[in-house]
């Protein structure tokens, strides 16, 4: 096909145009000197709306012509075209017919494209002697002409063509291309000769209506139909409508090693056997030789039994609704088949797929697109189909002398074990509606298998380990539904180069900590885990990956990425772009930095939304200074702001940015102050409020337990705490002591006879008061100004809020209310204790006394 495909494309690569030359009459064609033929000139006259064909310059000499997609109706060639002309494109125009002197002053052409006209391929538009010049034409398009009301070529145009190579041409429906004339000539009038015409040099011949099915209404393929071309190697007759080919029509090409006979749906498989003849064929496609929505097909071995002796290498059977196949079929093939395409079927699971491993010389399997419906919804998806019921002619019972005992092999202890064909390298399963949960799988190592292709399936859960894949390099599972992935599946996959997981739902397992899924892949090379709906990537998933060049993690939900120092040091590509990635952190701009210094590591960001803020200057700034290696949007970056359309507008950007930061650096750092002064001063004013409280709590919590002090039901070690200054030493000890202790049997407790050494006074005031039934105050000027018998009158009056259910604390007021205090502050306290009548005043007048000590005794607990 290569040297038929070179003939089409016009022409070369041109070096240069000739400007300013005039190569022809027509002002609107350019001319370009050919690159490997400094004096030869390619004239280029297509789709200019010509409908007269240009006459090239006298001093040109012009090698090619393309006057394609014109307006021209009718070819003039005058004696002004160059000896030098080798080819003629002359496809999609108005052109009906043709002379006998169209192409007589171009005796050297090479290459003629009368394609997409409207030529009857009669003698009425081409006549007996139009190439009658052209006995070094070597190529001829004539396709996708008028085939209507004409059922036979004209032989006679082919009489010249001698040296022709390759023949693309429409199919009538009773043409062949047995090219026989009627020859008169040194022959009596009652006697008719045929005179054959043979194409000897014609080794391609196109006759396909895979674009247009009108062009080609081949029905059969009949004795003597390649008669006059026996000599071709490359036979495509796909598109048409053929219905049988006969075992004789074949017979004639000996030398043909490419068959194309695809996309003749009433053909079915039972016209294989009758290519057999081939023996020295290549390469065969049968695709769409089954009709589209016919019952499904079973392939049997009397089906393919009749390709064992053929030297197939290549073999094509697409779209054909291939179900099933009998177990044993494939020692039925051709034994030098290398690569196999049954893409676009039904393939189910059977038996047969126990029995690949016979095609010992395959390297190639497509068996992907099992799942598509063809279903158009048009008319024709509902046409009844021609032999639809037929599978095979022949008993589909007999069995491969060796298949009983070999199936043997595939029973192991674990359980199924698969045996592949032991050269294979490359299987794609690729959109076949595959859904099954992959655990535990056994494929016997004696196998070469390099490349899988599982994508555009439907598998979610991926368990493993998968044994015996000891040369595999690429692995591809994209666009699937895997949301779990077993660390164990790629265990025993150590040479896996490529792996794809684009499309899936991994973002789970990615996240996860300590999910080393690729640690034993130390070769691999490329990683792709595209949109999975990735939030976070744990760095444990990068262990392993000593060999990783290429990291793409696009389309994901990413705010933040990282890995650790020691993970993948020859990282080349690191593609994180369409996520929601935030400005990365002075850490990571410093770890990609020193990544960046040591080798060239190409970030992509694409598609983030960067905003512009203080918190951007240190990623902004990085982005600049690494803009060969950073690649950017900058029309996503600062959408906040200002449109950035490149790096130039992004510095300025970051420079105003910066000042800005800077003035609320400033602002921050007072607002800052003021906010820490204004805290302190309400906690201040909280402590202050409460000091007592905090103060009780915190000698309660040293010297005894958390639990309540109420007063009912507690024994206390003394009946009342006496609180008095210095200065009333006398009267406490004197008279209070003797009357309360000594008469009444109260016990008291004095600071300076009761409490303990080596504690603080603190401890030794709340230990007294919580010890005690009630507390006594002796109540004078000093008591106001001391600050210890203050301490202990707060401290009274907070147990007694906190701790007691009656009324703790008391006055004796010793000399009379007070008219003036040192402490103003603290006497509103007293005051409050004044006015609930909790106080006592002690008699100047020594009658009244006993009445005194007897209402303290009652306050003290004590009857008199």
């Amino acid at each position: 096909m290569a040297h038929c495909i070179q003939y089409f494309i016009i022409f070369f690569c041109f070096e240069e145009f000739a400007r300013g030359r005039s190569c022809c009459n027509e002002q609107k064609c350019v001319c370009a000197q050919l690159e490997h033929f400094k004096e030869l000139y390619h004239m280029d006259c297509s789709n200019r709306g010509l409908t007269e064909i240009p006459i090239p310059s006298k001093d040109t000499e012009v090698y090619s012509i393309d006057l394609s997609r014109n307006k021209l109706r009718n070819v003039t060639i005058t004696n002004h075209f160059s000896r030098t002309l080798k080819q003629l494109n002359l496809s999609h125009n108005e052109l009906s017919i043709l002379s006998n002197n169209s192409f007589n002053w171009i005796p050297y052409l090479e290459v003629l494209d009368l394609s997409y006209n409207i030529l009857r391929l009669s003698n009425t538009s081409l006549p007996n002697l139009v190439f009658q010049y052209l006995s070094n034409l070597k190529v001829l398009n004539l396709s996708h002409n008028d085939v209507i009301g004409t059922d036979h070529y004209n032989a006679e145009i082919f009489r010249h063509t001698e040296s022709l190579e390759t023949l693309v041409i429409d199919g009538l429906r009773n043409g062949n291309f047995d090219f026989k004339t009627k020859n008169k000539r040194c022959a009596p009038s009652y006697v008719t000769n045929h005179d054959t015409i043979e194409l000897t040099k014609l080794t391609t011949l196109i006759v396909s209506g895979r674009r247009n099915r009108s062009k080609c209404l081949v029905t059969d393929l009949s004795a003597g139909f390649f008669d006059s071309v026996s000599n071709i190697t490359y036979l495509d007759m796909s598109g048409c409508a053929i219905q049988s080919i006969g075992r004789e029509s074949l017979s004639p090409l000996s030398h043909l090693t490419y068959l194309d006979v695809s996309y003749n749906e009433q053909l079915s498989f039972h016209s294989i056997r009758n290519i057999s003849t081939l023996k020295g064929l290549k390469t065969l496609k049968l695709d769409k030789i089954h009709c589209t929505f016919g019952r499904g097909i079973y392939i049997t071995e009397d089906m393919v039994h009749a390709l064992r002796d053929t030297s197939i290498e290549n073999i094509s059977l697409k779209s054909n609704r291939i179900e099933m196949a009998a177990r044993s079929v494939y020692y039925y093939l051709p034994p030098n088949l290398t690569n196999a395409d049954i893409s676009d079927n039904r393939l189910t699971f059977g038996a047969y797929v126990l029995t690949a491993y016979a095609l010992r010389n395959l390297k190639f399997a497509n068996l992907s697109g099992q799942s598509s419906s063809h279903f158009t919804g048009k008319t024709d998806d509902f046409m009844i189909c021609k032999h639809a019921t037929v599978c095979s002619s022949l008993s589909t019972q007999h069995t491969h002398p060796v298949l009983n005992r070999e199936i043997s092999l595939f029973r192991s202890k674990e359980g199924v074990k698969l045996y592949l064909p032991p050269h294979l390298e490359t299987i794609d399963i690729s959109s076949s509606s595959l859904s099954s949960n992959i655990h535990v799988l056994y494929i016997d190592p004696n196998n070469n298998l390099k490349t899988i292709n599982f994508s555009h399936n439907f598998f979610q859960h991926l368990g493993g380990p998968v044994y015996g894949l000891q040369k595999i390099e690429t692995c591809d599972f994209s666009n699937n539904f895997i949301s779990y992935l077993s660390p164990d599946f790629f265990i025993y996959c150590t040479t896996l180069k490529y792996i794809n997981f684009k499309g899936n739902l991994l973002g789970n397992s990615m996240s996860k900590s300590n999910a080393t899924y690729f640690v034993h892949l130390r070769n691999l090379t490329f990683l792709d885990l595209s949109s999975n709906v990735i939030r976070f990537v744990s760095p444990d998933i990068f262990e392993g990956l000593e060999s990783l060049k290429t990291l793409n993690l696009s389309f994901n939900l990413l705010r933040n990425f990282s890995f650790r120092t020691h993970q993948m040091p020859f990282l080349r590509t690191l593609d994180l772009s369409f996520n929601e990635l935030v400005p990365f952190s002075d850490f990571t701009i410093k770890f990609l930095e020193s990544r960046q210094r040591l080798q060239s590591l190409k970030i992509i960001l694409t598609g983030n939304v960067i905003p512009c803020t203080c918190d951007s200057l240190d990623f902004f700034k990085w982005m600049l200074s690494h803009e060969k290696t950073v690649e950017v949007d900058y029309s996503y970056i600062c959408q906040n702001m200002h449109s950035v359309e490149n790096s130039n507008d992004l510095e300025l950007i970051r420079k105003i940015l910066m000042k800005k930061c800077d003035d609320y650096d400033e602002i921050i750092g007072v607002v800052s102050a003021l906010f820490v002064v204004f805290f302190a001063f309400i906690v201040s004013g909280i402590i202050h409020r409460y000091r007592w409280k905090l103060r009780y709590i915190y000698y309660m919590s040293i010297w005894s337990t958390t639990t309540s002090h109420k007063s009912y039901g507690k024994v206390y070690d003394y009946d009342a705490f006496v609180s008095y200054a210095d200065e009333e030493n006398d009267f406490v000890i004197q008279e209070m002591t003797p009357e309360l202790e000594e008469v009444s049997d109260l016990r008291l407790c004095l600071h300076e006879r009761d409490f303990t050494p080596g504690i603080s006074i603190g401890e030794n005031i709340t230990k007294a008061i919580c010890n005690s039934r009630k507390v006594l105050c002796v109540v004078t000027e000093n008591f106001l100004c001391s600050q210890w018998c203050m301490y202990e009158l707060e401290m009274a009056l907070t147990d007694n809020r906190y701790s007691r259910d009656d009324q703790s604390v008391f006055l004796i007021m010793y000399g009379g209310l007070p008219t003036d205090s040192c402490k103003i502050r603290s006497s509103i306290r007293l005051m409050s204790l004044v006015k609930e009548h909790a106080y006592l005043e002690y008699p100047n007048d020594e009658s009244n006394r006993a009445e005194f000590w007897n209402s303290l005794r009652l306050i003290a607990g004590k009857k008199p």
